[in-house]
């Protein structure tokens, strides 16, 4: 299993870089990548941990007293 993530993280560290590399060589406005970014961060920021936060209440069993 440690192999498996060694690798998986590998993997997304290079194509993380490839990626950025290619936005940086193709597009020629930069703030419509920033604007890309800001919306995909926001998300990660203020949506993602209340989605988390959701499940884990669905899926443990939690009292009243703490809803």
């Amino acid at each position: 299993m440690a192999k498996f993530e060694s690798r998986s993280r590998y993997v997304l560290t290079v194509l993380w870089i490839t990626t950025t590399l290619l936005i940086a060589m193709f597009v020629p406005d930069i703030s419509k990548v920033i604007s890309v970014i800001g919306g995909i961060s926001a998300f990660f920021i203020f949506i993602f941990p209340g989605l988390c936060l959701m499940f884990a209440m669905r899926s443990e069993p939690v009292s009243c007293k703490t809803r």
